[in-house]
């Protein structure tokens, strides 16, 4: 019992908090990213990656804007140096999208829910919504680029 807390109108769970409005990420643990400065070394990108990774659920097309820095970790040579432009723009992004992101709502079984996706030539993303609420972001790249043709 000395572990339970009862009554409570929001909870701190894995990084997160969770209300009746829904899931947010919390503030205290994204503090890390907004003082997190642009990695200069391969070691360095690898840490941001992993730390943003762990909240890929809550930013629309993670995958899509992570690319850029996710294809600099292929192929193991330590030395790399990250620095192109738009590495350094994928940085940015990612990292605001992390800071800013939005709440997520909690579902509602008894009704309806919606998916809208989206394809790219290298990654692929769906948000589950309902009501026009996000409730969850889910994206991936493709092992190898694809030619997404339209009919």
């Amino acid at each position: 019992m000395e572990k339970c807390t009862f009554g409570l109108t929001q909870v701190q769970y894995l990084a997160y908090i969770i209300n009746e409005q829904g899931v947010h990420v919390d503030p205290t643990k994204i503090q890390v990213i907004r003082d997190w400065l642009g990695p200069t070394t391969l070691i360095e990108l690898c840490k941001f990656l992993g730390l943003a990774n762990f909240y890929h659920r809550v930013v629309l097309g993670f995958s899509h804007i992570a690319w850029p820095l996710s294809q600099v970790t292929k192929g193991g040579a330590k030395e790399k140096i990250f620095g192109f432009e738009t590495q350094k723009y994928a940085f940015s992004k990612l990292k605001h999208c992390l800071c800013s992101a939005p709440m997520l709502t909690l579902p509602y079984l008894q009704q309806l829910f919606g998916i809208e996706t989206n394809a790219f030539d290298y990654a692929i993303g769906a948000v589950l919504t309902q009501h026009g609420h996000r409730m969850a972001y889910q994206s991936d790249t493709f092992r190898h680029n694809l030619k997404v043709s339209h009919l």
